[in-house]
């Protein structure tokens, strides 16, 4: 168990929380007022606890950097996510955060309770920021399986476009699907995760940008299971071209759902009508 001055982390079952948590579950406070009493209560030195076989572990991160990222979370940050479209549910679900120093938005990438990586998104708005648009802390592998454990006991999944359109597809199916997407870009699938990550999965599907590189990529993915289903999103104006953009002009998880009961196997020439 990791225990800090804003946050804990659990190592053995994955879960974990904030001050925030605490106060809205066991003070009934909604998460505004939480917000705003902590960002005025006092500061203490931070306390960790670690256990001895987190350092027999070299390939995997230490959960310290997601968890202080976690409890860094400000108003901005907060904003930004929601404005891409995530509850607050999500967001510590998936222990969104913010790197004060950094000043970009925090996605870990975890297994099992492991952290294998965490991706720092560039906060667009700071015109100071010229790096590339996603970076990140790697632990075992530069190219990973976001949400990889959504997974687990589902007979059905859907692969998608990176990590925001993962979380808000996974938010509004209501994990009802494993939802996953690769990280660092469309065309990072890796054959060997068919194998790994989906022999139990009996109805994948596929739901990329509908764009030519996010259209190329979901062909590529079909190519190393063929068994799988192509998802076509619909016509949604200039610059509107994922799930995110989806959920954020009003399409809901009953339409969503429409769409994969009419995607298909490119063996079949066409789409379902």
């Amino acid at each position: 168990m990791l225990i800090y001055r804003d946050a804990y982390v659990c190592q053995a079952c994955g879960a974990h929380g904030s001050a925030i948590d605490f106060l809205m579950n066991y003070q009934k406070m909604p998460f505004a007022r939480a917000l705003n009493i902590l960002e005025k209560g006092p500061k203490v030195e931070p306390r960790e606890i670690v256990y001895e076989e987190e350092s027999e572990k070299p390939r995997e991160l230490s959960w310290n950097i997601a968890a202080k990222c976690f409890a860094a979370l400000n108003q901005h940050a907060i904003d930004y996510y929601h404005a891409r479209g995530l509850k607050d549910e999500t967001i510590r679900h998936f222990m969104l955060g913010w790197h004060k120093e950094k000043k970009r938005f925090v996605i870990p990438v975890s297994q099992g309770g492991k952290l294998l990586a965490v991706r720092y998104r560039r906060d667009d708005s700071n015109s100071n920021d010229t790096g590339d648009k996603m970076s990140a802390e790697r632990g075992y592998n530069s190219t990973l399986l976001f949400n990889s454990d959504s997974l687990r006991g589902k007979d059905t999944a859907i692969i998608c476009e990176g990590e925001f359109d993962a979380m808000i597809l996974w938010q509004e199916l209501g994990g009802e699907y494993g939802v996953v997407t690769s990280t660092n870009g469309a065309g990072a699938f890796r054959k060997v995760w068919v194998k790994e990550y989906f022999s139990d999965v009996v109805y994948p599907f596929v739901c990329m940008d509908a764009d030519k590189p996010g259209q190329d990529a979901a062909m590529r993915i079909w190519k190393m299971m063929r068994r799988s289903r192509i998802i076509k999103l619909p016509e949604m104006g200039e610059g509107k071209k994922d799930i995110g953009d989806y959920f954020l002009m009003g399409y809901t998880a009953e339409q969503f759902k429409e769409l994969m009961a009419r995607a298909i196997n490119p063996w079949s020439k066409k789409w379902a009508t």
